[in-house]
């Protein structure tokens, strides 16, 4: 357990792989930066974090209002991002560390979008339902399928729980040349180290169901992974209500398909 806190701890306030070109821990000699996300992952896989006692239905819902929790969520400062956005503080630091490392090797990462309540992600949903070309599906379930492949269900979004970060854009063709690109591949290449991780990779085998690939969306793993367990062990679909085709919705694989429908490296903490 000593372990397993001290890596969380490094990916949390001490791993700058540019300032900290080797870690020494107990038992270990010279760790790398690589090395310990990949004992990170190792300890994760091995034992079940215990859940903070704020891990209720109502926080995994979205339920919250963050805004006024300075306790558990804090407001990220304007050099970090053009909006009003607020993050754990947890993942924050985690963020700063890792934005620091980026800036080194130019690479600017710029938060557009953090923290999102239930009623947030039920205005994202009801707005599209309501939308011109989705309202032209009359099938609801044909519908919900569509809004489905980029929108999540309220009470279902990552985003409820101040874990994620969507980077610098929220389009797929910015990631294709230039800056954007550049971005994503240091994302890649990096991101992990620091203990964030793509949860929307590309659909293929290994990914079949689930949104669309988000190359800008990034979750904080040491925390997300107990949260998503908790969701599956806390959350029914009967708790899935109050917006646009919700009876529709509890009655599709909305669990199976969408919440687990992620990164497998990400799912493997969730279902072990």
């Amino acid at each position: 357990m000593k372990r397993f806190l001290l890596l969380i701890g490094i990916l949390l306030f001490g791993l700058n792989p540019v300032v900290n070109r080797h870690i020494m821990l107990p038992g270990y000699t010279f760790v790398s930066p690589d090395q310990i996300h990949k004992l990170f992952l190792a300890e994760l896989s091995r034992r079940e974090p215990p859940c903070p006692d704020y891990c209720t239905k109502e926080f995994l819902l979205g339920k919250i209002n963050y805004r006024k929790d300075t306790v558990l969520f804090t407001k990220v400062e304007p050099q970090y991002t053009y909006n009003n956005v607020y993050l754990k503080k947890e993942v924050y630091e985690a963020f700063k560390i890792m934005y620091e490392a980026a800036k080194k090797d130019q690479v600017n990462l710029i938060v557009v979008s953090g923290c999102r309540t239930f009623n947030d992600q039920q205005c994202i949903w009801d707005n599209k339902w309501k939308r011109e070309e989705y309202m032209a599906i009359p099938d609801e379930k044909s519908r919900a399928l569509a809004i489905l492949s980029y929108v999540a269900v309220p009470g279902t979004s990552r985003h409820h729980w101040g874990t994620e970060i969507d980077f610098n854009s929220a389009k797929l063709a910015y990631y294709s040349a230039g800056k954007g690109k550049k971005l994503y591949e240091w994302l890649k290449e990096n991101a992990p180290k620091f203990g964030f991780y793509q949860p929307y990779t590309p659909i293929n085998e290994e990914r079949p169901t689930g949104y669309q690939e988000e190359m800008w969306h990034w979750t904080y793993l040491p925390l997300s992974s107990i949260f998503i367990r908790e969701y599956c062990k806390q959350v029914t679909p009967a708790d899935l209500d109050g917006f646009e085709g919700a009876k529709t919705l509890q009655n599709m694989e909305i669990f199976r398909d969408w919440v687990l429908g992620i990164n497998p490296v990400c799912k493997q903490l969730a279902t072990r």
